[in-house]
């Protein structure tokens, strides 16, 4: 089953209160996601999904493991700020989970701490406006879209997008959030490649696999041909040498088999 409609069942059925039946769609989902990356939104929505059915257990192993993972104190924010978590605010021991992230990360710092926190909770809100994104026909898709936009401006409002911020200024959460938000601008395919470009030039702060996906979504959805082979099923044979020579190009291996 393609990845895209494995996204689409978890959302349906989490959206159906089939909280069951979505978990086992995003398990399926993540025994085929290309890329690593990916892991930390997919492993958000599972414990979102645990925090709605009320199953404590696992949703504390898994926003245990989601601090421990985090090198920003904006996951902190998220926690004491985000709706999503409303079961649990005036539980005991989620208030001291709470109280130990601030004290685990009171020392990690980046020059726009600030900023970081703010990109994490724009990128917590992207994760849970694409639960029902092509789910639930056209409505559902205007209404998405409405939102994903609106987190698109709130986002460019935040930062300078001709300098986009670095390691250094936003450590990996801020520019994961930035990375997403912008994957998931389909109503803009320009706007993504345009992005996807400039952060190509800072490899260092934004690794050429999040830029090339960027690109390679923005051409793909748009019946374009793709240049780095993301959507390995769509690279036809006699595309293979020029994927690959961009990808070289940019530091990114060469594929050597097209599924």
């Amino acid at each position: 089953m393609p990845e895209s409609q494995l996204g689409n069942l978890a959302a349906k059925y989490f959206w159906e209160e089939k909280y069951d039946s979505a978990l086992y769609y995003l398990d399926s989902l993540e025994k085929v996601q290309p890329y690593e990356d990916y892991n930390i939104p997919l492993q958000i929505n599972k414990m979102l999904i645990y925090a709605k059915m009320r199953n404590t257990n696992e949703f504390r192993l898994r926003v245990t493991d989601w601090i421990q993972g985090e090198d920003t104190s904006a996951v902190c924010t998220c926690l004491e700020q985000s709706p999503f978590f409303e079961y649990y605010v005036n539980e005991k021991w989620y208030k001291k989970l709470i109280k130990t992230c601030w004290k685990q990360k009171r020392n990690i710092s980046y020059s726009n701490i600030k900023l970081t926190d703010q990109l994490m909770y724009l990128g917590m809100i992207d994760q849970n406006i694409l639960f029902c994104k092509s789910s639930y026909g056209d409505r559902c898709n205007e209404i998405t879209d409405s939102l994903l936009e609106n987190n698109l401006h709130s986002m460019i409002s935040l930062i300078d997008t001709l300098n986009f911020p670095t390691r250094s200024e936003v450590g990996i959460g801020g520019r994961q959030s930035i990375v997403f938000i912008i994957l998931h601008s389909d109503f803009d395919p320009e706007l993504q490649i345009r992005f996807g470009e400039r952060m190509l030039k800072i490899p260092e702060s934004y690794p050429p696999v999040w830029s090339c996906w960027i690109i390679d979504r923005a051409l793909s959805y748009n019946g374009r041909k793709q240049r780095y082979g993301f959507y390995r099923s769509k690279v036809s044979p006699d595309e293979l040498e020029e994927i690959n020579s961009n990808r070289i190009a940019v530091g990114l291996e060469p594929l050597s088999i097209v599924n």
